[in-house]
């Protein structure tokens, strides 16, 4: 799940940010253009991606168990009886 969601950020805000950039590009200054176009590119792409992800929550394998490596400790890092 998590590289969806990756995935569905980079996409949407590049896409959001370039149609901003198109949109916007002749009537503001580019310093403020390129802040402006990533803001609402960022902010529209968490939008869809928590839309999206609550939409198939629970679907796939559960991965949120805790590892195994975290309960098994170690002989070696186990401290030693009290003398």
């Amino acid at each position: 799940m998590t590289t969806a969601s990756l995935l569905i950020v980079v996409i949407v805000g590049t896409a959001v940010g370039a149609i901003v950039g198109l949109a916007l590009g002749g009537a503001i200054d580019p310093w403020y253009l390129a802040p402006l176009a990533g803001f609402l590119g960022s902010t529209i792409a968490f939008v869809v991606r928590n839309f999206i992800l609550s939409r198939g929550a629970g679907l796939g394998p559960d991965d949120s168990r805790t590892p195994l490596v975290v309960i098994i400790l170690p002989r070696s890092l186990r401290s030693a009886p009290a003398a």
